[in-house]
């Protein structure tokens, strides 16, 4: 199970960097454990128990931080902005065009009635989800996007009706530490 993750405490995410796997019976141990194997083998081998062949090591694990909770506090931090400047604004909205569908971070109104949408991504190589590529090319058509959450009635929208065309940006922000890079989505 190359690059399995689990949940770990604190939310922290914990990555196996490789495969649990059968040691060969020619390894060695550098802290003595092998002779001990050995004997406890031949023991299990008489009694018919657990063979050598399926005792595994445990995998090397590494701990990584879980990329949501700065994309999280980003995109919440880029909503209330843009609430304070006027912008009627709602996080994860669902947007479709026939049966695709993906969750745009930000999506807002101005004063004026323009619609703007902000997809945020982060971390060391992001990438975009199917629907995400199968929706965002539509947000500057108008007239083709529908959005079956009610959540979109907040911004004057009704659910399953085409939307007009949305302004999109997506920001890519590494982490904290690094430049933010903003992109117009064509």
């Amino acid at each position: 199970m190359t690059g399995a993750l689990e949940q770990g405490a604190y939310g922290g995410t914990t990555r196996f960097a490789e495969s649990p796997r059968p040691r060969e019976s020619g390894s060695s141990r550098a802290d003595g454990a092998s002779a001990k194997l050995q004997e406890s083998q031949k023991s299990n081998d008489q009694s018919g128990a657990q063979s050598r062949a399926d005792i595994v090591d445990l995998p090397r694990v590494i701990s990584v931080v879980y990329q949501g909770y700065y994309h999280d506090d980003l995109v919440r931090r880029l909503a209330s902005d843009m609430a304070s400047s006027g912008v009627n604004v709602l996080t994860e909205v669902p947007l479709c065009v026939g049966a695709s569908c993906a969750r745009i971070d930000i999506i807002g109104r101005d004063p004026t009635g323009n619609l703007s949408g902000i997809e945020v991504k982060t971390g060391a190589n992001p990438k975009f989800t199917p629907g995400q590529l199968a929706v965002y090319p539509h947000l500057r058509g108008g007239g083709i996007l529908t959005s079956p959450d009610r959540k979109i009635n907040g911004l004057g929208l009704a659910v399953g009706v085409p939307l007009p065309s949305i302004n999109g940006v997506v920001l890519y922000q590494a982490n904290a530490d690094s430049p933010p890079f903003y992109m117009q989505i064509p």
